[in-house]
Formats: structure tokens, sequence, C-alpha cells
């Protein structure tokens, strides 16, 4: 095995060990949500920039939790618990014909501003503070912030998919791609 090997074991072990860590935080601090923080297996998987959550697996890539780790480790909470809760919102069940930008951002937001209601010390770090002034002007026109309504929100403004992608700069936490996948259906070709 050569260096380069052995150093991506490396990175892939702690990146897991970090994951672990701020699973048992999060289990400890919020402990109603213990059945759905424990039921995703851990995955090294370096074609996602971020994190990526299929419903069972949560897909890593270990550069980016150590480097987000390294930054702040409430970094790594708060992504952790934000797919979690796409899992919990069933944000991951989309029809195909759904507009892709638009509902990666609709559920981004309707995660974060959960998030934030929960209003706890351990999920703060730089993009809680980026999306406020969005989710407060949502929240003047929406009597509610799910990732449907916001989703018809953003939908019926026609913005372009530039305008979606940088909007979602402020909330994005993971990646997305999984969820536009065709479902494998155990013992069938579909």
């Amino acid at each position: 095995m050569d260096e380069r090997q052995l150093g991506l074991i490396r990175a892939e072990k702690l990146a897991r060990e970090i994951l672990i860590f701020s699973r048992n935080l999060l289990l400890i601090n919020l402990r109603f949500l213990d059945l759905a923080i424990s039921q995703l297996s851990y995955q090294p998987f370096y074609e996602v920039s971020a994190l990526a959550v299929d419903g069972h697996t949560l897909y890593y890539n270990p550069r980016y939790v150590l480097e987000r780790y390294a930054v702040q480790k409430e970094n790594i909470l708060r992504d952790y618990l934000h797919a979690i809760f796409h899992c919990l919102f069933h944000h991951l069940f989309v029809n195909h014909l759904v507009h892709q930008g638009c509902w990666d951002l609709a559920c981004d937001i309707a995660v974060e501003n959960a998030l934030n209601d929960l209003d706890l010390s351990m999920l703060t770090n730089a993009r809680q503070g980026k999306g406020e002034k969005l989710i407060a002007q949502l929240k003047e026109e929406l009597p509610l912030i799910t990732a449907e309504k916001v989703y018809r929100y953003f939908l019926d403004r026609e913005l372009s998919d530039e305008q979606l992608t940088e909007l979602r700069q402020d909330f994005y936490a993971d990646d997305h791609s999984f969820w536009y996948q065709p479902l494998k259906r155990i013992g069938t070709d579909l």
C-alpha cells in the first residue's frame, strides 16, 4: 500500500470518527430524535462534495468533513442534523417532474429554519446567520415555512437556475443528487 492510499484510509477513518462523535453529541442533546439520528450508516464517497443522504446511508466526502470540522466543530453537527431533517421531512421522495434547483433550495431553507427554531448553541455556525434575512422575508409572506410552500413561492417567481443556485449557497449543507436517482428495488432490475 502506497503513502497516498494510506493517507486516504486515515482520512476516511478520522472523518468517520468525527461523524460518530457528532452523532453522539446530537443524541445527548436531542434524545427525542434518537431513532432518526441513529438510523444512518456511514459510507465514504468522493463523488459528492459534502454530505449526502439517501434515507439509509450518510455518504460523506472525508476531505469535506475534516475541513469543515477544522474550521468549526459545529459545522458538522449542523450539517449532520440538516441531512437527518431532510429524511424526517421526507424531502428525499421527489416527483420526477419537480424543478430540482427550486426543490433543493426550498428543502434547504425549510431544514435550516427548523434548525434555527431549535435554538441550540451547539448548532450555531456561519451558515445560520447567512440565511436569516431570506428566512425572515419568507416568514412575512408565508404562514408556515415548509419545503412545499417555499417551493411554490420560488416557482411562482420564476427565478433562473443561476438565481436559485446563488440563493442556495447560504443554505447548502449537503448534496441532493441521490434524491433524483431512480429507486432500485431489491430483486428487480427497475
